[in-house]
Parts: structure tokens; C-alpha cells; sequence
């Protein structure tokens, strides 16, 4: 996985700029559609995030149906808009297939700054997380997806400060 412009992590992304995710995968499933879905972990809750095409096959360098063994590489693009709270936060980005399969799901630290503004709150201390980590979908399971979940919701993510006047659009 690859995340630009960033040079150490948490990788810092400015209002204004465009950030860049590159994820690299291979996959044991075979699936007609690929959706990205985003969620920003918020005091240990993931909050949906909307993408303007979440559709994965256009756009973001994926050539569908997805295919056993086959390597792909997906690239989606991102305006860092003006009216996101400056903020740290773990971002969950995961690939969906046909009938919501997971396909790749990356945790990664990011905070949304600019570089005059004041110091940021701080959401996620978990440092578990605060790694670069890449589940590859071994098994398409209902009990795969499961148990990646569970792991996901009993992070013990907690604010070391109150956020406040901060929300997500």
C-alpha cells in the first residue's frame, strides 16, 4: 500500500490537496463488481465516509470480474476538501465484491492538517492500529468476514482528548 503525498506516518494531508491510494492486492475470490467503501474510526466507531464513485472497476485501474491469483492495482484519487474537520484518525479502506465479500482491507493513520492551524485533537491512540496492515482476504466466509470485523470492533480505540465542533461531511 502506498499513500501519497505522505513521507512518514501518520501521514499528513493539507485542505486543498489531492491524496493518493495505491493498494496493491491479490485475491482467492472471483467477483463481478468491486466497490471501495471508507470508514474513519472515531472513538473506536466506524463512520462512513462517501465517495464520489465508489465503484472500483472505473476509475481506479481494476479491470472486473476480479480473478483467483490474479495481481491487481488499484489507485483512487481524493480532494482533501476544505470543509473536513483537521483531525487524526485510523482510516479503514476495504474492497468489496459481489454480495459484500471483503477482497482487501487496509488500516492506516492519517490527520487532516495545515500546517498554521492549531494543534490537532487527538482520536486514536491505538498503536495496533496506527500500523500499516494489510488483511488479504484468504476466504470469502461469512465467518472470515466475521471474525475481520469483531477484531475491527474490539480495538480498544480511545480519545486521549474531547473533540469538539468536529464532525465528518
Amino acid at each position: 500500500m502506498d499513500l501519497s503525498p505522505c513521507t512518514v506516518q501518520p501521514c499528513t494531508f493539507q485542505h486543498g490537496i489531492n491524496a493518493t491510494v495505491k493498494l496493491d492486492f491479490i485475491t482467492n475470490s472471483t467477483s463481478t463488481t468491486l466497490k471501495t467503501q471508507v470508514f474513519g474510526i472515531v472513538a473506536g466507531v466506524p463512520i462512513a465516509f462517501p465517495l464520489p464513485n465508489p465503484d472500483a472497476c472505473t476509475g481506479c485501474d481494476v479491470t472486473c470480474p476480479i480473478k483467483p491469483g490474479t495481481v491487481y492495482d488499484y489507485i483512487n484519487v481524493l480532494p482533501v476538501r476544505k470543509e473536513y474537520p483537521s483531525l487524526r484518525l485510523v482510516v479503514k479502506w476495504q474492497l468489496v465484491g459481489d454480495n459484500n465479500d471483503v477482497i482487501a482491507c487496509v488500516l492506516f493513520p492519517i490527520a487532516i492538517d495545515d500546517t498554521d492551524t492549531k494543534p490537532l485533537p487527538t482520536i486514536n491512540n491505538n498503536s495496533k492500529l496506527y500500523k500499516q496492515s494489510l488483511i488479504a482476504n484468504k476466504s470469502n466466509s461469512p465467518s472470515n468476514r466475521t471474525s475481520i470485523d469483531n477484531k475491527l470492533n474490539s480495538s480498544s480505540i480511545k480519545s486521549s482528548k474531547k473533540v469538539e465542533n468536529h464532525s465528518f461531511v
